[in-house]
């Protein structure tokens, strides 16, 4: 019996050279012919055909792997199995998984390979993959009530143009301070919590790298609240 099985999912991503390993030999239980193509930050797209290659590649910064998508299929005389593996980020997915064929092999393949991709979930995922405007968008709110409320008691005065100006200013300055800062912590997070990422050659000293400041980064922290809370805490009432 022929079926088809679909899987997509959005969470961030670390993918070693163990975890290619692990996904061409799953497929090669069942695949006949196995491809991968990479789309790398220089443009060019590159064609492996075996896992060796492609474990191999050097992964440099300016032509780092941006998207691994592999293409298997095994055809016989009476059925064409077929499907697809992506790792990276696409439409806002960062991992997808299409196979079409026999039964059994579709079963297997969607199980191994839907169990590997929960296995190469960091930790980190939710910081990578949260949506800063849920963030950013509750403090807009508050501060815009914050200055009604402020206002909004005072007696009404007749103020010169350039006060009026002066206060446009202030307040667009405000709005403007806490979007530059959204960008900032958007390009920091996404540098220190990456979505998606290829420890392979020398990706895998990038991410070590990270790793390191990541840690830093939350372990200061850490300390940082802990501190606050114990001076809070010693203050006399």
């Amino acid at each position: 019996m022929q079926v088809h099985a679909e899987y997509n999912a959005k969470h961030a991503f670390v993918v070693t050279v163990d975890e290619i390993e692990k996904i061409w030999s799953t497929l090669s239980k069942s695949y006949e012919h196995i491809e991968a193509q990479t789309k790398c930050a220089d443009g060019i797209n590159r064609t492996f055909t075996c896992s060796d290659d492609l474990v191999s590649y050097t992964n440099p910064k300016r032509a780092e792997i941006k998207i691994i998508e592999i293409v298997f299929s095994n055809r016989s005389s009476e059925h064409y199995d077929r499907g697809s593996v992506r790792i990276g980020k696409k439409f806002g997915e960062t991992l997808s998984l299409s196979v079409h064929g026999e039964e059994n092999h579709v079963t297997a393949t969607n199980t191994s390979l839907r169990d590997l991709f929960n296995e190469i979930k960091p930790w980190f995922s939710g910081l990578a993959t949260l949506d800063l405007s849920l963030v950013f968008m509750p403090l807009c709110v508050l501060l815009f009530s914050f200055l009604y409320l402020t206002t909004r008691g005072n007696e009404v005065k007749e103020v010169s143009s350039s006060s009026a100006v002066l206060a446009i200013v202030a307040t667009l300055g405000l709005f403007a301070t806490l979007f530059l800062s959204a960008w900032i912590v958007g390009r920091l997070r996404n540098k220190i919590f990456p979505i998606a990422t290829f420890a392979i050659g020398q990706g895998r000293v990038r991410n070590e790298l990270i790793d390191k400041i990541r840690w830093a980064v939350v372990i200061g922290s850490a300390v940082s609240v802990f501190a606050s809370i114990a001076v809070g805490l010693m203050m006399p009432k």
